[in-house]
């Protein structure tokens, strides 16, 4: 079984903060309607006014909590998946890199034998559609009748965040490959792009072929890791 280190899910983080606004916003409604309940003879008005705005944004914040509890399961996943690499590969998981004053935090680094992985996680639903060029797909939902929605193109991310591992080991004098990978956890989700782009993967089995390697293990591989997992 492949090694896993953790490092703090910003995720998680960001739910909590999420269920920490839906209560502050809960309690500031009930002081405020409890002051004007008892100054104010229509304050059963001001009663009805805060529920109805209240049940909008709790409805807006739970929209999200969602998308990330989505996420996170997706990870939860994943990590399932990658603790069957044998045992001389390292996972590391929500690793933070930064280089230059700029950080950018990564699904998993799988650091193998002769190269390292970069597995960025989407946990999609529906159909995605456009151009690997552009900013942005376009998410939308043919069978559920849903709106679809613009969302940022991951393939852009996912080699953003190739280049700033590169930046980063340049930096540190390290030369080792390499190798992004986009894994749509889902694999019901509909992929229809203008072309199509080898690093993306909706297979377990394929993801997992993608990352073994049979080949001995290089000089370079511990300080790859102590570079990656000691970075602060």
């Amino acid at each position: 079984m492949a090694r896993i280190k953790r490092k703090k899910n910003t995720i998680k983080r960001n739910i909590y903060q999420h269920y920490g606004i839906i209560l502050l916003q809960i309690l500031l409604s009930v002081i405020v309607v409890y002051f004007f309940v008892m100054a104010w003879q229509y304050g059963w008005l001001m009663l009805i006014l805060l529920l109805i705005i209240n049940v909008v944004l709790l409805r807006q914040r739970m929209k999200k909590v969602n998308v990330l509890k989505g996420g996170l399961k997706g990870e939860k996943e994943v990590l399932r998946l990658l603790k069957q690499l044998p045992r001389r590969y390292d996972v590391i998981v929500n690793k933070c890199i930064t280089v230059r004053g700029k950080t950018i935090e990564y699904d998993f680094i799988i650091i193998g034998p002769t190269e390292v992985s970069i597995v960025e996680v989407k946990n999609y639903s529906g159909k995605l559609s456009g151009t690997i060029e552009g900013n942005q797909l376009t998410q939308s939902y043919p069978k559920q009748g849903r709106q679809s929605k613009q969302v940022k193109n991951p393939l852009k991310q996912l080699s953003r965040q190739e280049e700033f591992l590169r930046s980063y080991f340049n930096q540190q004098n390290i030369k080792y490959p390499i190798k992004g990978y986009l894994y749509f956890n889902n694999p019901h989700l509909q992929i229809q792009l203008n072309k199509w782009d080898k690093r993306i993967i909706q297979s377990e089995e394929k993801l997992l072929n993608k990352l073994k390697i049979n080949k001995k293990r290089s000089p370079q591989t511990k300080k790859v890791y102590q570079s990656i997992n000691y970075h602060r």
